[in-house]
C-alpha cells in the first residue's frame, strides 16, 4: 500500500511536468464538457431520469444562490461559476472511488489521482472563488465602497474591524483549501487502508468496503455543497454595505457547514 501526500509526476510536455492529479483534472473537465453537451442537445420537454436529476440540482443550487444573494442580477452572474464548481468538485471527489482507479500505473506511479486530493488543485479552486468574490465586490460597490470594508478611518474601532476583515479575506483560500483537501484525501486513505486490511488479513469480501464507499460518496457531495455555499455567502457579504441586512441564509445549509 503506497500513499503519497503530494501528487506524483507521470510525464512532461516541453519541460512542463504533468502530475497524475492534473492529468485526471483535465479528464474530468473534458467529461463534464461532453456530459453538458449531450444533455444540452438531448433536452426533452418531458425529461427522463438524467435530465430530471440535472434539473433538480440546477434549480436547487439556483434557488439557494438567489435566496442568499438577495439580488437577481448578481445571482444570475454568480451562478455559472457555482454550478461549474459544484459538478467539477463532485466528479473529482468521486473519481478516486472508482475501483481500480489507482491501480493503473506508469512505472511505479499511479496514472490517475482524484484532483481534489491534491492540495495544488484545491488551492487553485479556492483562489478562483476568492478572486471572483473580490471582482463582484468591486463591481457592485465600486472601488472606494468595497475598499472601505477593509480600510475604514472613521474611528479606531472601525479601523480595527476593517483590518480583521482584511486578514479574514486573506485567510479564506487557506480555509477553503484545507477543508476540501483534508476530507477528500482522508477519505481516500481510509478506503485504501480498509481494502488493504480486508485483502491481507481476511478472505477478500467486497461487502466490507461498501459502507465506506457510500460514506465517501455522501461526503463528496457535501464538500462540494459547502464550497459552493461559502462562495455564495462571501459574495453576498462582498456586494452588501455594512448597513444593509444580508439575505436570509437557509438553516439547512448552516447545519451542513457547522457539522463539518
Amino acid at each position: 500500500m503506497n500513499i503519497s501526500l503530494a501528487a506524483e509526476p507521470i510525464f512532461s510536455i516541453s519541460g512542463l511536468t504533468i502530475t497524475n492529479s492534473a492529468f485526471t483534472a483535465v479528464l474530468v473537465s473534458f467529461a463534464l464538457i461532453i456530459i453538458a453537451a449531450v444533455l444540452r442537445v438531448g433536452l426533452l420537454t418531458i425529461p427522463k431520469r438524467a435530465q430530471t436529476l440535472a434539473e433538480m440540482i440546477y434549480d436547487g443550487l439556483l434557488g439557494i444562490t438567489k435566496n442568499v444573494i438577495g439580488r437577481e442580477d448578481v445571482a444570475q452572474e454568480l451562478f455559472p461559476f457555482i454550478i461549474t464548481a459544484f459538478f467539477f468538485i463532485v466528479i473529482s471527489n468521486w473519481s478516486g472511488l472508482i475501483p481500480g482507479f489507482s491501480s493503473i500505473l506508469h512505472g511505479e506511479t499511479p496514472v490517475f489521482r482524484a484532483p481534489t486530493s491534491d492540495l495544488n488543485t484545491v488551492i487553485a479552486l479556492a483562489l478562483c472563488s476568492v478572486a471572483y468574490v473580490q471582482y463582484l465586490g468591486f463591481k457592485y460597490r465600486g472601488i472606494k465602497g468595497y475598499l472601505s470594508t477593509f480600510f475604514n478611518f472613521s474611528g479606531p474601532i472601525y479601523f480595527a474591524v476593517g483590518i480583521i476583515e482584511l486578514i479574514s479575506e486573506i485567510m479564506r483560500p487557506i480555509s477553503y483549501s484545507f477543508r476540501l483537501f483534508g476530507n477528500v484525501f482522508a477519505g481516500e486513505v481510509l478506503l485504501a487502508v480498509i481494502i488493504f486490511l480486508n485483502s491481507t488479513f481476511l478472505p477478500f469480501t467486497p461487502i466490507i468496503p461498501l459502507p465506506f464507499y457510500a460514506l465517501e460518496l455522501f461526503v463528496g457531495v457535501i464538500q462540494a455543497l459547502v464550497f459552493c455555499f461559502l462562495t455564495i455567502v462571501f459574495a453576498s457579504i462582498a456586494i452588501s454595505d455594512h448597513g444593509e441586512p444580508h439575505a436570509e441564509v437557509p438553516l439547512e445549509a448552516v447545519a451542513v457547514q457547522t457539522s463539518k
